[in-house]
């Protein structure tokens, strides 16, 4: 039965998420984000997907500063390889299909944030006589 019940959630999850792909702007990787990721993670990318909520862990929330500050080479070995839970998908993805999935994904995390500039130091007058 519960098999059902989230075979179900994934049904409304993917007619949701076409609907949604639909309406905004094309974005490479966002097709392959929709039908292979989101049941996860979430449309949001936030790891609150129908199939998701089986999991310990949770599935990655790619909205967070930590997520950005992963490097594209370390993102791309963990969906083409799998990693914990999630599968394997370099029988299903091209590097390229990857890459494209990467760069969507970034769109949804923060930029991480830059050091700001050290204010000038004023120079210390000498002291008047």
């Amino acid at each position: 039965m519960p098999h059902r019940i989230a075979t179900a959630a994934l049904l409304i999850v993917t007619s949701l998420a076409s609907t949604a792909f639909a309406e905004g702007p094309a974005q490479p990787g966002k097709a392959a984000y929709v039908s292979n990721c989101a049941s996860c993670h979430g449309l949001d990318g936030k790891g609150k997907g129908a199939e998701g909520m089986y999991f310990t862990p949770s599935p990655t929330d790619f909205t967070t500063a930590a997520f950005a500050k992963q490097s594209d080479a370390a993102v791309h070995k963990g969906i083409a390889e799998g990693k914990g839970n999630m599968p394997a998908f370099k029988m299903k993805l091209s590097d390229a299909a990857i890459d494209e999935v990467i760069a969507y994904l970034r769109t949804l995390a923060p930029a991480p944030a830059k050091k700001a500039a050290k204010p000038a130091r004023k120079k210390k007058s000498a002291p008047k006589k």
